[in-house]
């Protein structure tokens, strides 16, 4: 893989400009490929989205093994662990202020369900069924490629966990952090702040009733009015409508008469999916 880090291959839409990119410049993939979690009212228009979506109540263990029992807390001077999985969900999670991963649900649900230009697509379906998958963000975003066997196998060998793990400084968006102000004199000093997005697993935490409530609470308000009562039912109902999109913007407005080598976008598409709420 030719780059230190994926953000120098795939900018973050958000911070390509803290980050010295610019979002205008050629990239080895056609289409373009960028990535946000920007709702989609925060996003260009006239683009091509690829929106992954994930159990909420996986995305907090998720994102508690992350900024509670890592490296980020070393930056900010917590013991790791020192944070209760309750305390995390009810301060930040899912805190009233914050709630992003509902308002995430509902932005995309509202405008997009019934897009052509966006495939909404779901973590557990891809780990499920990864070749599937390939075959229709292949498809989706570039309808006249072949994809050959060859290319399709190095896709999903160089998307899973394990590969990922075994190259997680290329996964860890020390490109980006190393740009923003809180790591400034760590860099200074020769640190490299890592945020990795794939970890070494361990025992899968229970979660406790009063956090599932507040979850729940959390869907009730936010994205019940979009007429899913539950993230089940949405992924049922969605999964059998073949539509596919966390948002990957391409800015080109025409790609079917573009003669392209798709197998890099591919691998950029999959690497993300994989490790975007790993």
């Amino acid at each position: 893989m030719a780059f230190d880090e994926i953000t120098e291959a795939v900018p973050w839409f958000h911070l390509a400009h803290v980050c010295g990119q610019d979002l205008d410049d050629d990239q080895e993939f056609h289409p373009r490929l960028f990535r946000s979690h920007q709702l989609y009212e925060r996003l260009p228009a006239a683009s091509r989205y690829v929106v992954l979506l994930r159990d909420p109540k996986d995305v907090l263990l998720a994102q508690y093994r992350r900024f509670c029992n890592s490296s980020w807390l070393d930056f900010a001077g917590i013991p790791r662990g020192s944070i209760s999985l309750e305390d995390f969900a009810a301060g930040i999670f899912a805190h009233k202020s914050n709630s992003q991963v509902w308002h995430h649900l509902a932005s995309w649900l509202h405008c997009c369900q019934h897009d052509q230009s966006t495939l909404i697509v779901f973590y557990e379906d891809i780990v499920a069924q990864p070749t599937h998958y390939i075959r229709r963000i292949a498809s989706f975003m570039s309808p006249h490629y072949t994809l050959h066997a060859e290319v399709l196998d190095r896709v999903r060998a160089q998307s899973t966990r394990e590969f990922m793990l075994d190259h997680s400084s290329q996964f860890d968006d020390h490109f980006a952090l190393r740009h923003l102000s809180p790591f400034e004199q760590a860099v200074d000093f020769g640190q490299v702040p890592r945020l990795p997005k794939v970890v070494p697993g361990g025992s899968r935490a229970q979660v406790p009733e009063s956090v599932l409530q507040l979850l729940e609470a959390r869907w009730h308000s936010l994205v019940a009015p979009t007429g899913f009562r539950s993230y089940v039912e949405l992924r049922q109902q969605l999964s059998l409508n073949s539509h596919v999109s966390s948002p990957w913007i391409d800015s080109s407005a025409d790609n079917d008469n573009v003669q392209v080598s798709l197998w890099p976008f591919l691998l950029g598409v999959l690497f993300l999916l994989a490790s975007i709420f790993t």
